[in-house]
């Protein structure tokens, strides 16, 4: 059951906003509210496909695009909160050819998606301004940042919002980057751009004036800050200055919640695309502010529910101990209370001149169907990683790397042990989800790659597929030609080796280094 604090937030929900400024074209006025479901991602960071969690695999730019073909009703609206063309705000060069086509990938499926608008995140400055503003072009897309500034000249680097139409609704957007006390990189970021962040809550403020001036019915932030930093927004805006906004920056994801005191409704997408936020909207002519359709229904099915408690008590026979009577009785006259109070609050709640919203997140599980058409895209953009990664890469030291097999004439029993682990069938998996051209997944799948002395190009990883002998134990050319020489790690391994590859992730099964140490090879094979 909710809290006292939400149930009362619930009643007070929204006071009035401003109504949008008078425009010199006469339209007539809609005569019922009009459906719009709005679809929102947000620190996807270039993932296009299944995470590749051990736990539960989500994610895909195709299962998306399945997910907001068949799902939501009237008009769709695809939106984006910012960091997702590039996975780190610094690319090493030989991953860079990969990191274009991956942010080309996305822009082209907002491009199909018919997406109006995107925040910049830090990490879409990865390559640029120049090419982000490319990306931008290629997608259709305005990119939105309302307190981005050129350090030269003052001005603004992005726009600070748009209004766009869709089912005969006119919707404003207002974006936000991060402020430099969030995040230290960002401050790299903007200055390799020539650009600086300022505070972001009187330009929020100012844009969402300014597209409720420009006729938008229905403002949506997209927030690309501190959950912390954007409730605080949200709380100082005037209420039902702004409807909905969409928050990324925490990499965490909430379904549709109402702020502090209800002055707007908000939501978090995760990160990755492993979710979308689909949010129903009801958007009222005239309206003064928006209610949560969920909370409502929830609400009432509780009176229900304790309706049915009640109803239940009243048909057993009282009990014939005093005591326990007298407790039976205090209860009923709690749930009782408990039924006006939340009766009260829906009697009390006119929802006639109020957007409506119900909004959940979608998981985007590996076993839904894809987008046939997106799914063309993807298997594309597969094929062209093959051939910009299949080029000289930069030059590194000489190898000294040698592979599995040089290993096994002197340590058979514990390369027969190696057979038997998932080490050695991590190739597989590379060529079962088509990805044995995909930088960001080839090092883990692979031995030395990547590394000083490891193979340069993809051409070259035939002997050195599957996570081999020296992904652990480094690279194995000296001791193979002298085995007094001993390897990087003769017998435990560092957690710190272990952890390039199986890096923390909090929908993943834990990496434990405790839990490993031993299973290896085992003790006879020591």
């Amino acid at each position: 059951m909710r809290s006292r604090t939400h149930w009362l937030a619930l009643c007070a929900l929204l006071v009035a906003c401003p109504q949008p400024s008078e425009t010199k074209e006469e339209t007539p006025a809609p005569k019922g509210p009009r459906t719009l479901t709005i679809f929102a991602t947000g620190d996807v960071g270039s993932d296009t496909d299944v995470c590749g969690c051990k736990v539960r695999q989500m994610g895909g730019v195709a299962r998306r695009a399945q997910v907001i073909a068949t799902q939501g009703e009237g008009a769709k609206v695809v939106v984006d909160a910012g960091d997702l063309f590039f996975r780190n705000w610094q690319l090493a060069p030989r991953y860079e050819a990969q990191a274009r086509e991956t942010a080309r990938l996305h822009a082209d499926t907002l491009k199909h998606f018919g997406a109006p608008a995107m925040a910049v995140g830090e990490r879409d400055l990865a390559m640029g301004l120049g090419f982000l503003r490319s990306l931008g072009e290629r997608a259709g897309v305005k990119l939105l940042s309302a307190n981005l500034r050129h350090v030269s000249t003052g001005t603004a680097a992005f726009e600070a919002f748009t209004v766009a139409e869709r089912g005969g609704v006119k919707i404003g957007f207002v974006g936000a980057s991060p402020e430099l006390a969030e995040k230290a990189q960002a401050h790299l970021v903007y200055q390799r751009a020539g650009l600086r962040a300022e505070p972001a809550l009187a330009h929020v403020e100012k844009a969402a004036r300014d597209a409720r001036a420009a006729g938008a019915e229905f403002v949506v932030a997209l927030l690309h800050l501190t959950y912390a930093n954007a409730h605080t927004i949200l709380d100082a805006l005037e209420p039902g200055l702004v409807d909905l906004a969409v928050i990324a920056h925490d990499r965490s994801s909430r379904q549709l919640t109402l702020s502090r005191e209800a002055r707007s409704a908000y939501l978090m997408p995760g990160d990755r695309g492993k979710w979308v936020a689909m949010t129903k909207v009801e958007v009222v002519p005239g309206a003064k502010g928006i209610v949560d359709v969920g909370a409502i229904e929830e609400q009432t099915k509780q009176i229900a529910a304790i309706a049915d408690r009640i109803a239940a008590y009243a048909k057993e026979a009282r009990p014939a101990d005093p005591k326990v009577a007298k407790d039976r009785d205090a209860t009923v006259e709690r749930l009782a209370a408990r039924k006006v109070a939340l009766e009260k609050d829906l009697a009390t709640l006119d929802t006639s001149k109020r957007h409506r919203l119900s909004g959940t997140l979608v998981p985007l599980d590996k076993d839904l169907p894809e987008d046939p058409v997106v799914l063309t895209m993807y298997r594309a953009y597969q094929d062209r990683l093959g051939d910009v990664n299949r080029t000289e890469l930069e030059a590194r030291s000489d190898m000294t790397y040698v592979g599995n097999q040089a290993c096994k004439k002197c340590h058979a029993p514990a390369f027969a042990h190696w057979k038997t682990t998932g080490h050695a069938k991590a190739w597989e998996t590379m060529k079962r989800t088509r990805q044995t051209s995909n930088l960001d997944c080839v090092p883990c799948h692979v031995t030395g790659f990547d590394r000083p002395g490891g193979p340069r190009r993809l051409a070259e990883l035939a002997a050195f597929v599957d996570v081999g002998c020296e992904s652990c134990h480094g690279p194995g050319s000296a001791h193979a030609e002298a085995p007094e020489v001993k390897v990087a790690f003769p017998r435990e391994v560092p957690e710190r080796v272990c952890a390039e590859c199986h890096r923390a992730q909090e929908d993943q099964k834990p990496f434990v280094y405790e839990d490993r140490l031993g299973k290896g090879h085992g003790a006879a094979a020591k």
